[in-house]
C-alpha cells in the first residue's frame, strides 16, 4: 500500500537537486473529476471512439496542462530533478489508462431500447461499496428484485461489466492522487482515501460467506431457543405430548369412518380438477379452432388477392411489353430517317466544301490576275507618261530650235543696220 513518505531530491547524475531552480508544475493541482456514477460524464456520442472527446475531457484538469508542448517548451533550458520526469511520466500513463478504461467503457453497450435499471431503483446492487450493501439488508421488501427481472440476462452482464469498470476507474483515481500526493504539496490521507475503500470492497467480494455465517449463526440461535422454550420444559412437554398421543388415538379409531370420506372428497376433487382442466383446454381448443379458421380465410384471401396481383403484373407487363416494342420501332424508323438525313446533309456539306475550295481558289486566282492587270496598267501608264513627256520634250525642242532659227535670221539684218 501507498505510504505518506518525503522523496529525496536526489537525480542519480547530478546529484542532490535541492537548490536548482526547480519548475513545479504539479504543485497545487485542483482534483477537477467531473464524475457522474463513477464515470467521466460522455457530453456526446457522435462517435464511438472519439479521441478528441476523451483530449476535451482529460484536459478539464488542470494536471494535464503539464503535458502540452508550451511546458515542454518552457522547461528546455532549465535543469530538471529526477522527480520532475517521474511526475510527467505517471502523468503520461494516468492519461493512457484514462484512455483505455473510456474505450472498454464504450466497447460493451446494450440495446437502445433496452431497459437499464438506475443505482436509486437497484439499490447499487453491484457496487463495491460495503455500506451499500448494509443499506440494502435494512429494506423491508425485495421489490427492487423486480427491477433487475425485468432487465435481459445479457444486459444485465454489461450493466455488471460497466459498473465494475466505474468502481475500477474510481480506484485508479485514487491510486494516482496517492501518487501525485506523495510527490508533491498535496496531503490526503492515504488511508481513508485509498486502503479504506479497497478493503470495503474485498470484503464486498466475501459477501457469500459472510451471510451463510451469519445465516449459520442465527439457524444454531433459533434451533437452542427452541430446544430451550419446547424440549426444557417438562410440563409443556408432557402437555404436548399427550395431546399428540390423544390426537393419534383419535384419528385411528375414525379412520374407518372419516377415511372414504375423506377418499370421497380427494376424488371428487380430483374429478372436479379434471373436468375443470378438460374444459379448459376444450375452450382453447375451440379457440385456437376458430384461430385457425380464421387465418385460413385470411390464407385464401390473401391467396387470391396474390394471384390478382400476380395476373394484373403479367398484363401490365405484356401491355408495357408490346409498348415498348412499338417505340422501339418507331424509334428505329425516326433513326434512320434522321441517319438518312444526316448522311445527305453530310453529302451536301463536303459538296459545299469542294465549292468553298473552289471558289476560294477561284479567288484567289482572280485577286493573282488582278494584281497582275494592276502591275501591267501601271506599266503601261508609266510608258504612257514618259511617251508623253518625251513628246513634250521633242516638242519643245523643236519649238526651241524653231526660235533659234528665228532668231539667226533676224541677227544679219540688224548687223546690217549697224554698219
Amino acid at each position: 500500500m501507498l505510504k505518506n513518505l518525503q522523496f529525496q531530491e536526489d537525480h542519480p547524475v547530478l546529484g542532490p537537486t535541492s537548490k536548482l531552480p526547480l519548475y513545479k508544475p504539479f504543485d497545487n493541482v485542483e482534483q477537477e473529476h467531473n464524475i457522474v456514477a463513477g464515470v467521466y460524464e460522455r457530453p456526446s456520442l457522435k462517435a464511438p471512439y472519439d479521441s478528441h472527446i476523451v483530449r476535451d475531457i482529460l484536459a478539464q484538469s488542470k494536471r494535464y496542462q503539464n503535458l502540452k508542448p508550451q511546458a515542454a517548451l518552457q522547461i528546455l533550458g532549465e535543469r530538471r530533478s529526477f522527480e520532475y520526469f517521474k511526475k510527467f511520466a505517471i502523468s503520461h500513463l494516468e492519461s493512457n489508462v484514462k484512455k483505455q478504461f473510456r474505450i472498454f467503457f464504450k466497447m460493451i453497450v446494450c440495446k437502445e431500447n433496452a431497459f437499464k435499471p438506475s443505482d436509486e431503483l437497484a439499490h447499487s446492487i453491484f457496487s463495491w461499496n460495503w455500506n451499500d450493501f448494509l443499506t440494502r439488508r435494512r429494506l423491508k421488501n425485495f421489490v427492487w428484485v423486480d427491477v433487475l427481472l425485468r432487465t435481459e440476462e445479457k444486459c444485465l452482464h454489461i450493466y455488471k461489466f460497466q459498473k465494475d469498470l466505474e468502481q475500477l476507474q474510481v480506484f485508479v483515481e485514487k491510486i494516482f492522487d496517492g501518487l501525485f500526493s506523495n510527490m508533491g504539496k498535496e496531503d490526503i490521507d492515504i488511508y481513508q482515501h485509498i486502503e479504506k475503500p479497497i478493503d470495503e470492497a474485498k470484503k464486498v467480494l466475501h459477501t457469500t460467506d459472510y451471510v451463510e455465517d451469519e445465516l449459520f449463526e442465527n439457524t444454531k440461535d433459533l434451533k437452542q431457543l427452541i430446544h430451550k422454550e419446547y424440549f426444557l420444559s417438562d410440563p409443556k412437554r408432557y402437555s404436548e405430548e399427550k395431546f399428540i398421543k390423544t390426537h393419534l388415538e383419535n384419528r385411528i379409531l375414525n379412520s374407518h369412518i372419516w377415511d372414504p370420506i375423506e377418499m370421497r372428497f380427494q376424488l371428487n376433487w380430483f374429478r372436479n380438477i379434471v373436468q375443470q382442466n378438460q374444459y379448459r383446454m376444450d375452450s382453447n381448443l375451440e379457440k385456437y379452432q376458430s384461430d385457425i379458421v380464421h387465418y385460413r380465410q385470411l390464407l385464401e384471401m390473401e391467396t387470391f388477392i396474390n394471384g390478382n396481383c400476380l395476373d394484373y403484373c403479367y398484363s401490365s407487363i405484356e401491355v408495357y411489353k408490346n409498348r415498348i416494342n412499338e417505340i422501339q420501332d418507331k424509334f428505329d424508323k425516326e433513326y434512320d430517317a434522321m441517319e438518312n438525313k444526316l448522311i445527305y446533309k453530310r453529302l451536301q456539306i463536303d459538296k459545299l466544301r469542294e465549292q468553298r475550295q473552289f471558289l476560294s481558289q477561284e479567288i484567289q486566282r482572280f485577286h493573282e490576275e488582278e494584281e497582275v492587270m494592276r502591275l501591267r496598267i501601271e506599266r503601261e501608264e508609266k510608258e504612257k507618261e514618259l511617251q508623253r513627256v518625251r513628246e513634250a520634250e521633242e516638242l519643245a525642242a523643236k519649238q526651241m530650235n524653231k526660235k533659234k532659227g528665228q532668231k539667226g535670221k533676224k541677227t544679219p539684218k540688224n548687223t546690217k543696220t549697224n554698219k
